[in-house]
């Protein structure tokens, strides 16, 4: 009993606030002209900082998706996208017949064609992700390369079908391009002095 009537009653406690040691209190007038206690830090006051900022980017990653591709571009897409069709069909008929044939030993030529050519099939999904991301260049060099390896490997047929589409690809890339700005003609040399 004795030790609550030396602490003053529940109502004063809750009042009663502990400021931190390293902080000091100062008095304020507010607008109706009461004073309180406002509390000072001795901590520096750190200003505000911005957050990082990147450079400027694009809007949305896909906002080229909604811009309309060359017609050089949709023609390429659409043979590269045939000649993977056909790549897979038949790869499809030469891993079948190769191994309804593999028992002679003969199966060995059309299995390794018909993988070559479910690789063309899939190398040709990637060409036209390129085509897609307008990475036109890269598409071209790859469209090269599974040109050759489809004339080699894939058939006559996605051969021909790939060296079209890679003769298409010069005039995109040449309507893609920015312009080159015009140059000067050189201007002709001061006489020598006499």
């Amino acid at each position: 009993m004795e030790e609550n009537s030396e602490n003053s009653s529940p109502k004063e406690e809750e009042n009663i606030v502990e400021l931190p040691q390293s902080q000091e209190t100062q008095p304020v007038v507010n607008n109706q002209g009461e004073e309180q206690i406002q509390q000072v830090s001795q901590q520096p006051v750190q200003e505000y900082q911005q957050p990082y900022q990147q450079t400027y980017q694009q809007p949305y990653p896909g906002y080229q998706q909604h811009m309309p591709y060359p017609p050089e571009a949709k023609s390429i897409m659409d043979l590269v996208r045939i000649t993977g069709i056909i790549s897979l069909i038949f790869g499809i008929i030469l891993l079948i017949s190769g191994i309804a044939t593999l028992l002679f030993f003969v199966g060995i030529v059309p299995l390794i064609f018909g993988i070559f050519d479910l690789v063309i099939w899939m190398k040709c999904k990637e060409i036209n992700g390129l085509m897609e991301q307008r990475r036109y260049g890269d598409a071209r060099d790859k469209t090269l390369l599974w040109m050759i390896l489809g004339f080699i490997f894939g058939g006559l047929l996605p051969g021909i079908l790939l060296l079209v589409a890679f003769l298409k690809f010069d005039p995109l890339l040449r309507a893609t391009q920015p312009p080159q700005p015009p140059q000067q003609p050189p201007q002709a040399l001061p006489p020598p002095p006499s």
